[in-house]
């Protein structure tokens, strides 16, 4: 049986010690960890996937940068996300079109 959950990829910089790496993370389709936030700050995660990365060494400027089509990275390890600015606004579109009027739960969260 193959069960796949629905996700979209969101265009992402990481910032790590060691790395700086552009590539995707994928959220959960609408509702429960539907955001980035929610994907970095998940207490069962400790490593996400990120596809199609391109990956360059921090101490090493002038290297030539590496892909992988997946690569892991340890949560505890990334200094900062960075969304690329057009999936940053389509993604607070999609989430304020799912029914967030501000501190008002969307229908349906009792």
């Amino acid at each position: 049986m193959d069960t796949k959950i629905p996700t979209k990829p969101v265009k992402v910089m990481i910032t790590t010690d060691d790395y700086e790496i552009q590539g995707h993370l994928h959220i959960k389709v609408g509702g429960y960890q539907s955001r980035l936030s929610d994907l970095l700050n998940s207490k069962d995660a400790r490593f996400i996937p990120v596809t199609d990365a391109v990956y360059l060494q921090v101490n090493n400027p002038e290297g030539e940068p590496q892909h992988a089509d997946t690569m892991i990275v340890r949560i505890s390890s990334i200094k900062a996300v960075i969304p690329y600015p057009d999936e940053e606004k389509k993604a607070a579109e999609e989430y304020r079109s799912s029914g967030y009027e501000g501190n008002v739960k969307p229908k349906g969260w009792g």
